[in-house]
């Protein structure tokens, strides 16, 4: 989107879109030092009153998500060219740090609730066919207006932060698939144990660590429990998988071929993670 921030009429900083005067912008804080965007101060929930009706605009009546790009810091105003000629009408870029581009995307009810995702898939290889180099994409959660920007913007963040802990295969992470990852991680490992403990029923902890048993159950969750797709990715027979599983749910008592006792299983494994980190 062509927005400008300059100087209007009277002197006073103001948003400019295609020309056309769009709303005040406050000369105070942190704004216009790393980005010249008008949701900047949006994004780091430092907006006057001011900044945050520029940024109702600019959404309109649509939920919006924060998307951030990690890149090695390299080619920088190469990369900012690249996206803003490659972003649409319902993408503004904001340049939030060294190496570092946040994509607010507004997103109509009408549109797929995955499409941000979808989205940054082809961003993420768009950038690889352009530049030879992958970029990784933090996802924040949709919201419903402005106010909500901070928190997606910090969601995004935290997606990517996890996703290097996790050691995450791919290069686009959507925090909504970190959060029992978050919820573990702000545990005590006192408490994380307590509670694994209680899934487990007293059974024996030994499923997590057997690393061939883990990566079959792993891999049938990201494959949303499918097992012909499980069995394709593992190279495996499907009556070898379906083995496997038996055996997993025989020592764990969880049958993970059920959503419920696959959501369990997922946050055991992150709780048994959070068990045993290396503390900072």
């Amino acid at each position: 989107m062509a927005y400008e921030v300059k100087k209007d009429e009277s002197g006073k900083l103001a948003v400019f879109k295609d020309g056309k005067y769009i709303g005040a912008v406050a000369e105070n804080g942190d704004h216009g030092r790393r980005s010249n965007s008008p949701l900047y101060s949006v994004l780091f929930g430092t907006a006057t009153e001011e900044e945050l009706n520029v940024a109702k605009k600019i959404l309109g009546n649509d939920s919006a998500v924060v998307m951030k790009l990690l890149t090695d810091g390299g080619k920088e105003k190469e990369i900012e060219n690249f996206l803003e000629n490659y972003l649409g009408k319902s993408e503004t870029l904001v340049k939030t740090g060294d190496g570092v581009f946040s994509i607010v995307k507004t997103v109509r009810d009408s549109e797929e609730k995955n499409s941000p995702e979808i989205f940054a898939e082809i961003l993420s290889q768009a950038f690889l066919e352009e530049f030879g180099e992958s970029v990784k994409i933090g996802l924040g959660s949709i919201v419903k207006d402005a106010e909500g920007l901070a928190e997606s913007n910090a969601q995004s963040d935290t997606a990517l932060r996890l996703a290097e802990k996790k050691h995450a295969e791919g290069n686009v992470f959507s925090y909504k698939n970190f959060v029992l990852t978050k919820v573990a991680a702000e545990m005590t490992k006192e408490e994380a144990k307590t509670l694994l403990y209680s899934i487990m029923c007293g059974k024996s902890l030994d499923i997590f660590q057997n690393a061939e048993l883990l990566k079959t159950a792993k891999t049938f969750l990201k494959c949303n429990l499918s097992l012909s797709e499980t069995a394709r990715k593992l190279f495996l027979h499907r009556n070898t998988l379906s083995y496997r599983l038996r055996i997993i749910e025989r020592v764990t008592g969880l049958d993970i071929k059920d959503f419920k006792g696959a959501s369990v299983f997922n946050f055991a494994v992150e709780l048994f993670d959070r068990l045993n980190e290396k503390e900072d």
